[in-house]
């Protein structure tokens, strides 16, 4: 039996810039992405007299729609779709960053204040809602990536990176914070989205230096405590 590729390398990349049906369900996912534990954190906060399996269930539309966008982007996995791709990784990883920052800020304090004084009562409540925050991060890693993994593998013989580097993003794209450096490097590669993807690795790069300059002088306030 011969082998059955399902990817055409030999055709051609679409250049059209205009709307396509593809993007319909990658927007309404980073709508209930933001969504979903807005609710979700409404709710833990109000007195709603709800039973576990009903805060879970909040979850059950971004389960179902993260499912849909997978199987959209595997449908599109075609040099046809090579620019749609790379546009939906795009939008999704770019505008999810904001979430990602909600998401991580939320957890910092949650953990800081249970060193509090009343830390006993966040004691109960921030590893619960910390575990849900962080599995919600990690399924729309796990939802949004094949777009750029579907990218890479419909450009791999456009020259537009080498296999080292496709290997490297596809990895990131389940790391945070990894992820859209990984898809911003793709966009400069294709000189596509070339100003907004040196815009986030700049931006992405004075952060890291931020972070390491602000442990360091943490290192050096510890040390010169004792």
């Amino acid at each position: 039996m011969s082998d059955i590729n399902i990817i055409d390398t030999n055709a051609k990349p679409s250049k059209k810039t205009g709307w396509d049906k593809m993007y319909i369900i990658p927007i309404l996912y980073l709508l209930f992405s933001y969504i979903t534990p807005v609710v979700f954190l409404y709710a833990s906060r109000s007195n709603l007299d709800l039973p576990p399996i009903g805060f879970w269930a909040m979850f059950v539309p971004i389960l179902v729609l993260g499912v849909l966008n997978i199987r959209n982007a595997i449908n599109h996995f075609s040099p046809e779709y090579r620019y749609h791709l790379l546009n939906v990784a795009v939008m999704q990883k770019y505008c999810m960053v904001p979430l990602f920052v909600v998401g991580f800020i939320i957890m910092s304090i949650m953990a800081l204040l249970t060193f509090t004084p009343v830390g006993v009562i966040f004691l109960m409540v921030s590893p619960f809602i910390c575990t849900v925050l962080f599995i919600t991060g990690v399924i729309i890693l796990i939802c949004t990536a094949p777009y750029t993994i579907g990218y890479m593998l419909v450009s791999k013989d456009g020259g537009v990176a080498r296999k080292a580097i496709r290997l490297a993003c596809t990895v990131c794209q389940f790391i945070f914070f990894l992820d859209f450096m990984a898809v911003a490097l793709l966009c400069i590669a294709e000189k596509k989205w070339r100003k907004l993807g040196i815009l986030v690795l700049s931006i992405c790069l004075l952060v890291i230096l931020a972070a390491v300059i602000l442990l360091i002088v943490l290192i050096a306030a510890i040390v010169g405590a004792f």
